[in-house]
């Protein structure tokens, strides 16, 4: 009961005020504690999207150019199966390689296919393709 006495105390002034101040305070808490680390977390992914698309745009444009790149005409000749650890000898390579067109002859044993390879640049070998490819634009 004292409690309440107490509380009888108090002008209602403050009594009313006291219940927005409660709201606010609750409100100040939750955004402290509760909202803003997951804002924090959303910005930090927001710019890992973001520079995974600046990465995936970079690759489109490399991509786009491929065509300027002559492929490799290959003929082998060989047995049907010396011909396939040739191309499994290619996977094994650093780089990627598209072999299409495949045309095997089986009178005189020879296959014929077009390689295309791709390999991607570390971040100086970029640079420097970038400035020769400058100075040859240039000349």
């Amino acid at each position: 009961m004292e409690f309440m006495e107490r509380l009888e105390g108090i002008p209602s002034l403050y009594r009313w005020l006291a219940i927005p101040g409660l709201v606010v305070l609750m409100a100040a808490l939750y955004w402290y504690f509760l909202y803003q680390p997951y804002v924090e977390e959303r910005e930090a992914l927001q710019e890992k999207i973001n520079t995974k698309r600046q990465t995936v745009e970079k690759h489109k444009q490399i991509a786009a150019k491929l065509e300027t790149f002559i492929p490799i005409q290959v003929r082998v000749k060989g047995q049907y199966h010396a011909v396939g650890r040739f191309i499994d000898d290619l996977v094994h390579l650093e780089r990627i390689i598209s072999v299409s067109g495949i045309q095997i002859e089986a009178t005189s044993q020879e296959t014929q296919c077009l390689a295309t390879t791709f390999r991607f640049l570390d971040e100086a070998e970029a640079n420097e393709a970038a400035a020769s490819a400058k100075k040859g634009g240039k000349k």
